[in-house]
């Protein structure tokens, strides 16, 4: 009697063992299937990405906007115009796009126009400021 015994502890052992291994695989399986699909969700079109993807800009374009940002910058530490065109010659990724382009005439149209929105800005900022008794540049 205890060999039957034995045994039938053995089978219940085995099967409580096979259940625990059938969960296990299930939980993973799930979790596995869980993590695909949040990481496929990310990546399926979205109204937001859609919308995102109007507003990119085009690499030219982009390159365009860093240069005038590097020339504002420039300008603004007082750099002179030659220093401004060797230095965008190293940085500036115009001639990839356009490379039939003048380069020269490139960055002195830059120079050109950032000098002339700072001029503007410097006499819109000055008609906005009247002279008084409360202001504390004035006093």
């Amino acid at each position: 009697m205890t060999e039957a015994m034995q045994r039938e502890e053995k089978a219940r052992l085995s099967s409580s063992r096979t259940k625990a291994i059938r969960l296990i695989l299930a939980g993973t399986a799930i979790f596995l299937f869980a993590a695909s699909v949040t990481a496929l969700h990310g990546q399926g079109p979205d109204s937001s990405k859609a919308a995102d993807n109007k507003t990119q800009l085009s690499p030219q374009e982009q390159s365009m906007r860093r240069d005038q940002s590097y020339v504002r910058k420039l300008l603004e530490r007082g750099t002179s115009d030659s220093k401004i065109e060797t230095s965008l010659q190293i940085t500036s990724r115009f001639t990839s796009f356009n490379s039939s382009g003048d380069f020269h005439a490139y960055v002195l149209g830059l120079v050109a126009k950032r000098r002339k929105l700072s001029s503007k800005q410097t006499k819109s900022a000055a008609k906005r400021h009247y002279p008084c008794s409360a202001c504390p540049c004035c006093s």
